[in-house]
């Protein structure tokens, strides 16, 4: 089995993100891979991960199936839905194959996709993501001019009309409206996945910055925005004072305030994972050359092997302490430096340091790898606060509520005479 985890995404982004890795699919060959996607795609509330995953698989299909010509990527919005299509200019799908090819190491007859391995596992994974986003994934293709693989993801809160395609199974209904959202406004995912476990009651979404937030509060009505702010800063969102919710302003623990405060591309806490490392890479660009500073020889070559599984073709190279990895830098320039701050004798705060005073290496993207406590420990020392701000203003009854969910929130277990969980989760409830 597997689980989603879903953050509210710009298709646009992401479909260009897949489209760029999977260029490397298409390097030396006589094909031509073109990106066409339409204005003003809404966002949708997917787990990136497994949509790009879906998409790269197509795409590797398309490469190896296509000799010659042209493979093109379209995304568009139609009836509730936004398609997002591959299509190529390969040998096309027999017939009475195209149900079947959705089905587990289903083997296309033919010489041509024997030889190039058929479509084995990889669509039957498709269809399932897309199943379980409650979308649909279709093939249409002639033999001798091409196939199509189409995407159809909902767009929440709009009806899609009743589609003739065959379904396995009845579809399950939607529990997204069964519950009301927030949304929090952080670089992090962390922080979404943090009110997540912890805010049950509520559907989570996590947006990036004010443009995002616009779209997400009138995509999803939510009870309220909590805005996550590093402490000691009180400035509030852009231009946000016509809101129609509540802002809740407060600090959770973020990465995108390590990365703030010392001007680097991202921060990802140990043990990272191959989804949040690809993720911090995207948001750099470009990059093939990667330099890995940390004295952790084990956890250079686990972040080495997740960097040649994502099949990308980095170049990667090791340093295992500050002062090596300086060299390494002066050596051959890298397009991107992962970082460990805790190394003996130059650490990562002096190689950073030094990086900046060198006007060759002073703009070299640099995403830094922290401990777990690292977060908790710049919240000890700075302390945190939280702000409620409404641009229709606050009622004395709603004052009321809010002063009694935080005198409940101070009774925790550490204190005698706490509130009853249900007591609190009362309390905790937006109006």
């Amino acid at each position: 089995g597997f689980t989603l985890d879903k953050e509210t995404t710009s298709i646009e982004t992401l479909v260009r993100e897949a489209a760029e890795i999977g260029r490397d699919f298409f390097q030396g060959r006589k094909v031509a891979l073109e990106v066409t996607i339409e204005e003003g795609l809404p966002l949708l509330e997917v787990d990136r991960t497994r949509i790009r995953q879906v998409l790269l698989n197509l795409l590797n299909n398309a490469a190896r199936h296509t000799q010659e010509g042209t493979v093109r990527v379209d995304a568009r919005r139609a009836d509730g839905e936004v398609i997002i299509s591959v299509s190529d200019t390969g040998p096309g799908i027999p017939a009475d194959s195209r149900e079947r090819i959705f089905d587990e190491f289903y083997q296309v007859d033919g010489s041509v996709h024997h030889k190039r391995g058929g479509f084995g596992l990889g669509l039957a994974i498709c269809r399932r993501f897309m199943e379980a986003h409650g979308g649909r994934i279709w093939v249409e293709s002639e033999e001798g001019r091409g196939s199509s693989f189409f995407l159809a993801l909902p767009i929440p809160g709009q009806g899609v009309p009743i589609s003739s395609l065959r379904v396995d199974r009845p579809l399950e209904p939607s529990h997204w409206h069964a519950r009301p959202s927030l949304v929090v406004v952080d670089r992090d995912p962390t922080v979404a996945t943090l009110l997540r476990r912890h805010l049950t009651r509520y559907n989570i979404i996590s947006v990036e910055d004010a443009d995002a937030l616009r779209d997400a509060v009138a995509l999803y009505h939510p009870q309220a925005v909590i805005h996550n702010v590093p402490p000691e800063s009180a400035a509030c969102i852009g231009a946000i004072d016509d809101i129609s919710v509540p802002v809740i302003e407060c600090s959770l623990p973020s990465h995108a305030w390590i990365a703030s405060e010392f001007g680097v591309s991202a921060c990802l806490t140990k043990p990272i994972t191959m989804q949040r490392l690809l993720q911090a890479i995207g948001r750099v660009g470009q990059v093939k050359d990667v330099l890995i500073v940390d004295d952790d020889r084990g956890f250079c070559q686990l972040v080495e092997q997740m960097l040649t599984a994502s099949g990308r073709s980095f170049s990667v190279r090791h340093a295992y302490d500050g002062a090596e990895g300086l060299r390494a830098m002066g050596t051959r320039r890298p397009d991107l430096v992962l970082l460990d701050l805790v190394m003996p004798e130059l650490d990562g705060y002096h190689v950073l340091e030094s990086m900046r005073q060198k006007p060759e290496l002073a703009d070299v993207p640099v995403v830094l790898l922290t401990a777990a406590t690292h977060l908790d420990d710049v919240l000890d020392r700075r302390g945190t606060y939280m702000t409620v701000r409404h641009a229709a203003g606050l009622s004395l009854a709603t004052v009321l509520r809010c002063l009694g969910c935080i005198v409940a929130a101070f009774a925790s277990p550490e204190h005698p005479g706490d509130a009853a969980p249900e007591e609190m989760s009362h309390h905790a409830q937006l109006t």
